[in-house]
């Protein structure tokens, strides 16, 4: 390494292109990345380099290699007219019009630094994208939600109003919500009321999850716990075959002509053989009640 020469040290470092190479005193180049040009002549056979020697040859990956491109040739076409030529004229004179017609190459080189530096700025300009269509889109929910409210504050009529725009904007589940919200607001909490698709979303709601229906309830207005205990006493929910939805299924099957058709399947999930007290009706239930046997016990 020419240590004490800082120019030529400075075009092995330029030719290395690693990032953060600093040569020290111990730093060795091999002898391969030379040409034969670059080593003295010397009848010892010792591999002896030339005080201007840079190496050359090195196998880099293709973006590290050096890029070459050329210059646009414009043709311009011009009329000409018959030259007349003089005959005194010596051979000195005569043009080279492969010279004239030559064009310039330009070496362009991309680093490593800047070359991951790009990648990351794609790889950040989609992500900004991405986060700005989610922003545009919140945003117009928001706008179409204020402008609903805002409609609703400016009318102020009566509740046969406020339920007419529900009913243009709302259907299924989300109008009974709001008819909820609307009807339940303005009362006591012991007077409130609920129509029998909220009484089933809660009962739903509380029987998978009490801890995600008391989250839910104080967002908006549903039975206390209390009263959803009680409803869900009066339900059977013991394991095997209910009556109750056979007889929502005969309910329903008489105005829903694609109900009266029913097929029966039995999943392989696994039930446990245990016994369980029941303290209302003062028995023990288990099993599979009408698949296997149903075991009953007073005391």
């Amino acid at each position: 390494i020419p240590l004490k020469r800082p120019e030529i040290l400075r075009l092995w470092v330029q030719a290395v292109r690693l990032v953060g190479f600093k040569p020290t005193a111990t730093t060795v180049i091999c002898g391969k990345h030379f040409t034969s040009d670059s080593y003295l002549e010397s009848a010892l056979n010792k591999n002896l380099l030339k005080k201007d020697a840079v190496p050359s040859i090195f196998n880099f990956p293709r973006h590290l290699l050096k890029t070459m491109t050329a210059r646009r040739e414009i043709i311009r076409h011009v009329k000409t007219s018959p030259l007349k030529v003089n005959k005194d004229c010596s051979s000195d004179c005569t043009m080279d019009v492969d010279e004239f017609l030559s064009t310039n190459d330009k070496n362009t080189q991309t680093s490593p630094r800047k070359l991951k530096r790009s990648l990351v700025e794609q790889r950040m300009s989609r992500k900004i994208k991405i986060l700005q269509q989610r922003l545009r889109r919140r945003e117009s929910s928001i706008k179409n939600m204020k402008d609903l409210i805002n409609l609703l504050r400016s009318n102020k009529k009566s509740d046969g109003d406020l339920e007419d725009t529900l009913s243009r904007n709302f259907s299924n589940f989300a109008l009974e919500l709001f008819k909820c919200e609307a009807g339940n607001k303005k009362v006591a909490p012991t007077q409130r009321r609920y129509t029998e698709e909220m009484k089933a979303f809660a009962l739903t709601l509380y029987f998978y999850s009490p801890k995600a229906y008391q989250f839910v309830r104080s967002k908006i207005f549903l039975p206390h716990c209390s009263v959803m205990r009680k409803w869900l006493s009066s339900r059977n929910c013991e394991v095997g075959l209910l009556s109750e939805v056979f007889e929502f299924l005969a309910r329903e099957a008489q105005h829903k002509q694609e109900l009266k058709n029913v097929a029966l399947i039995f999943d392989a999930m696994s039930i446990h053989t245990e016994l369980v007290y029941d303290k209302k009706n003062d028995k023990y239930c288990g099993y599979l009640r009408g698949l296997r046997w149903y075991c009953k016990c007073r005391y």
